[in-house]
């Protein structure tokens, strides 16, 4: 019982993250993730979402996102999905899926198509199926020209 109230815990922290990575303190303390993780994502989380504002937008810049995930292998199968949003819009497009082999993983996609306008651009890491969870390393959007 005591395990199930600490998690709901965790859950509602887990509903505060920002996308520039700050982290209450508690869940980096309790979390079985790594410290410098900026979320989790399992059967008994809330996605994960993290905002990004576009306001600079230019037709010839190129859009990326990065994410990085880890998690421990002991822990079973478990698969998701990375899906881009902008707010006051109907975009909701899948840009990458996610599943636990070994160690840990990195995903870099191209959004530039997706991003076409200045802008509030929402990443929402959905959990699928599976038994365990991942450890949210990193979630951006960077641009070049």
């Amino acid at each position: 019982m005591t395990r199930l109230i600490v998690f709901s815990a965790l859950v509602c922290t887990a509903l505060l993250f920002s996308a520039s990575g700050s982290i209450a303190d508690d869940w980096k303390k309790a979390s079985t993730c790594n410290v410098q993780a900026i979320g989790r994502s399992d059967v008994d989380s809330a996605d994960n979402v993290y905002t990004y504002m576009i306001d600079n937008w230019k037709p010839d810049v190129r859009y990326i996102f990065h994410g990085e995930l880890t998690w421990d292998t002991n822990l079973g199968n478990t698969q998701g999905r990375i899906i881009l949003k902008k707010k006051g819009t109907s975009l909701e497009q899948r840009i990458a899926d996610w599943s636990n082999p070994p160690g840990e993983s990195e995903i870099e996609q191209d959004i530039t198509k997706y991003i076409d306008s200045n802008g509030t651009y929402i990443v929402e890491w959905k959990f699928m199926s599976g038994k365990s969870g991942v450890c949210i390393m990193k979630s951006e959007i960077t641009h070049s020209h």
